[in-house]
């Protein structure tokens, strides 16, 4: 072959699909050749498997590949190298060098990267599209307006593009080299961000980073091990040239520095993942920061999400998919692999759908998206203790949970297993509680033997294998579901309980409300109105509340919860609405009775009270007239 020589650099995701990550010392080892001589960097390609990125490469008849690699990749390029040897095309191995921009020859055919690389010009060159700018960076050296200047005539939309710049940067000269620069670059949409230690941030320095800021940089603050003094030194350095840094923060392995970093910085960014998130803060790495902390709004907004995503999965609520009509939900308790049954999943399982599994190996099946159990939920049953981490908790006996719902009802008692926002409930369908998921076969379970069921422990349709429509067949001749539930266990009992669905209700309301902060949950925190009697009166709690409505109290603060939304309450507002909800036929004479107040005065509360519940879709709009 006389093609070209292509560089790649791979890195594999957690569902074990190949991606193409390039990165500066491969950019800049394919800019060092003169232009058109050297190896081509490839910047994309399939999301797929390494039989996939091999007839990719094949495809374009290279002369040879060049794969660089790290310990992570090590094992992905050889399985590459090899099957690209199989297809005839020569690669070898490199790894980034210890010397900066360097790549170093690891085995195959020598070529000559090592020989130089040139970090001054790689969008210049055409080793790297301009594009790319905004993931790699721009290295800061004496060609760095030249390469800025590039990147502004050729980009098509808004982008910010990292300065790299290292200990003995010039910032002062890179500030006299971007002043000429800054109104164009500012014309196209380009805009630039430079990172650096806080330990490099004194009075000496901010001067010349002032003058860097003043050219259109936005100046990012790196804390990594540093102590609140040092961070609020740099800060306050900065803030006397008016200049106001975003802050990045290395979680460490100290929580209690982090916890006085966010303290000291409420809107510092902490630079993790949701999960290694979720651990600090199980560790106290958010005591004492205030709600508007911003790792404390991503944690809310993670536990969101993952709520979310529980309630799908644990009630079956989905829209039917225009393309099939398949299951929505597929668990996969099976033994083999969800691989194994590939072709079958793709046919039985919406193209919206999920297929739930412990531990996959692959992030999709045909068009199904798999997703992980146990990073999201282990199913247990109702009556097993809890763990530090969010659960599925299954209702295959009604005991338990309803002895729980009773002391909450009678007494007030918010037991943690029920009440805990980290457990999410399924099968409530059994107790007469919500949709039956399983009702209309859009929810599947494939147990240890691959017998598929109508939802777990629900009863058998088939096994892995039949086909869609047999599946279909199966779940219509199934006998008349009672009570709407055909995933009920055998001598399970129904729950004869007129308050079951508003202590329930208050279940998914303390969910919604700890969703809101990023301390743990504490059952002595919270009331629940009707649990244990009203929050504001003394006239008695109605058992039944409209669906999915319920008033809280944390602290002083009231929380109406309706159509999975949180509202605020003030506590007169909170008090009208509990005695409007409670007693719906008498709430004037009840209202005007208890706060001595007159009858018109009590009826104008009502009204005011039933448009705040239509508002939020507790209730129809009032036709009562003020």
């Amino acid at each position: 072959m006389s093609g070209p020589v292509l560089l790649l650099r791979l890195r594999r995701d957690r569902w074990g699909h190949v991606h193409c990550a390039p990165d500066l010392p491969t950019a800049a080892a394919a800019a060092a050749a003169p232009d058109g001589a050297g190896p081509r960097l490839v910047t994309a390609g399939p999301a797929g498997t390494i039989p996939e990125w091999a007839s990719t490469l094949a495809r374009s008849r290279p002369a040879a590949a060049v794969l660089v690699e790290d310990d992570a990749t090590r094992s992905l390029c050889e399985l590459l190298a090899a099957a690209l040897s199989d297809r005839g095309i020569a690669a070898s191995r490199a790894e980034p060098d210890a010397e900066r921009w360097r790549l170093r020859h690891l085995d195959g055919p020598r070529t000559e990267l090592t020989a130089g690389s040139d970090p001054d010009r790689i969008y210049r060159s055409g080793a790297a599209p301009a594009a790319l700018a905004a993931e790699l960076g721009v290295p800061v050296g004496p060609a760095v307006a030249a390469e800025l200047r590039h990147l502004a005539a050729r980009t098509a939309a808004p982008m910010t593009v990292p300065l790299l710049g290292g200990p003995s940067t010039d910032w002062a000269g890179l500030a006299e080299r971007l002043r000429d620069e800054a109104p164009h670059l500012a014309s196209r949409g380009v805009r630039l961000r430079a990172s650096l230690p806080v330990e490099r941030v004194d009075p000496a320095s901010a001067e010349a980073l002032a003058a860097v800021a003043s050219g259109g940089v936005t100046l990012v603050c790196a804390a990594e091990r540093c102590e609140p003094e040092r961070l609020r030194a740099a800060l306050s350095a900065l803030g006397a040239h008016r200049i106001e840094p975003e802050v990045r923060v290395a979680p460490g392995d100290r929580p209690e520095r982090l916890a006085a970093l966010l303290r000291a910085v409420p809107d510092a960014f902490v630079e993790t993942d949701l999960a290694g998130l979720r651990g600090l803060a199980s560790r106290g790495a958010l005591n004492g920061c205030p709600p508007q902390t911003g790792a404390a709004v991503r944690l809310r907004e993670d536990r969101r999400r993952a709520a979310a995503r529980l309630d799908l999965a644990r009630s079956g609520r989905y829209a039917s998919s225009p393309v099939t009509a398949g299951a929505h939900d597929l668990w996969w308790d099976r033994a083999d692999p969800v691989a194994s049954g590939e072709a079958w999943l793709g046919a039985v399982v919406s193209a919206r759908g999920t297929v739930w599994a412990r531990r996959p190996a692959v992030s999709a099946t045909a068009h199904v998206a798999v997703r992980d159990l146990d990073a999201v939920a282990a199913p247990r049953d109702y009556a097993d203790p809890l763990d530090h981490r969010p659960s599925l908790a299954w209702i295959d006996a009604a005991a338990p949970i309803l002895d729980d719902v009773d002391a909450a009802w009678r007494d007030g008692v918010l037991h943690r297993r029920l009440f805990d926002p980290g457990r999410r409930l399924a099968g409530l369908c059994r107790l007469g509680y919500g949709p039956c998921p399983a009702a209309e076969g859009r929810q599947l379970y494939v147990d240890a033997d691959g017998a598929v069921r109508a939802g777990r422990a629900g009863p058998l349709v088939g096994k892995v294998g039949d086909g869609l429509e047999t599946l279909r067949a199966a779940v219509r001749a199934l006998p008349a579901a009672a009570n709407g539930c055909r995933c009920r266990p055998e001598g399970m009992p129904r729950a004869e309980r007129p308050w079951l669905a508003r202590v329930l209700d208050g279940v998914r309301a303390v969910a919604a409300l700890a969703a809101e902060h990023a301390e743990p949950f504490e059952p002595d925190a919270i009331r629940v109105g009707g649990c244990g009697g009203p929050l504001t009166h003394a006239h008695g709690s109605a058992p039944a509340w409209p669906e999915g409505v319920a008033v809280l109290r944390r602290g002083d603060r009231y929380h109406l919860h309706s159509g999975g939304r949180l509202h605020r309450l003030t506590p007169s507002l909170a008090a009208v609405i509990e005695v409007r909800l409670d007693h719906p036929d008498d709430a004037v004479e009840l209202l005007a009775g208890s706060h001595r107040i007159t009858a018109e005065d009590a009826a104008r509360a009502v009204a005011k009270s039933e448009a705040a519940l239509a508002s939020a879709g507790a209730v129809p709009p009032s036709r009562r007239s003020t």
